[in-house]
């Protein structure tokens, strides 16, 4: 396994997410960037990392007719839960958070949300509504240039969601990945310096 370098900010900040579930703690994490940044890198680092933590991952397809509830369903699926077919998002909701809280502390991944249908996208957003105080991290990865068209997703972002309080923003936690440092070095010409 290879070494993920100059996401120790990310991962420090992840770590206290994962220190909080045993004690009741839970949240939902937004990890952005870039197509290619290191989303799913970061993840499999924190899984590594994790210890005794549960990492369940389900990911949405870019698919021209997508699977109904699939990321969620494979979440559910892996924690022994019941399939959540219904129709209803508030049942499929409560049931899956209930079957994640029953395997605390737990961090729940539904990887490429911008790829999700709206009814994926409602789902997640009654599951952070109702995380906290469960001992489940509900982490959802996006490509952040694909928020603006998406407008489901822009409102689970809070872009567009208003109000809510101090209290609701501060159980949110949103990383953005940013290109490591080193690759914004100019790159010395060859040649030397030909500004003499």
């Amino acid at each position: 396994m290879g070494v993920l370098l100059e996401r120790e900010r990310e991962l420090e900040a992840l770590g206290g997410v994962l220190a909080g579930l045993p004690s009741g703690g839970g949240c939902l994490v937004l990890v952005g960037g870039e197509a290619g940044i290191g989303k799913t890198s970061l993840l499999r680092e924190l899984e590594r990392r994790a210890g005794g933590t549960l990492f369940l991952v389900g990911a949405c397809e870019p698919l021209s007719v997508p699977v109904p509830l699939q990321p969620l369903r494979d979440i559910a699926e892996a924690a022994g839960a019941a399939d959540p077919a219904s129709g209803d998002r508030v049942l499929v909701a409560r049931e899956l958070l209930a079957a994640l809280a029953a395997r605390a502390p737990v961090v729940a991944v539904v990887e490429d949300v911008h790829w999700a249908d709206p009814t994926r996208l409602d789902v997640v957003r009654l599951l952070a509504r109702r995380v906290e105080g469960t001992g489940v991290a509900l982490v959802a990865t996006y490509r952040a240039d694909e928020a603006a068209a998406n407008p489901p997703l822009a409102q689970l972002l809070g872009d567009r969601a208003g109000g809510g309080g101090e209290a609701r923003r501060s159980r949110r936690r949103r990383r953005r990945l940013r290109r490591p440092a080193h690759r914004r070095q100019p790159v010395p010409r060859r040649g030397g310096d030909r500004s003499r």
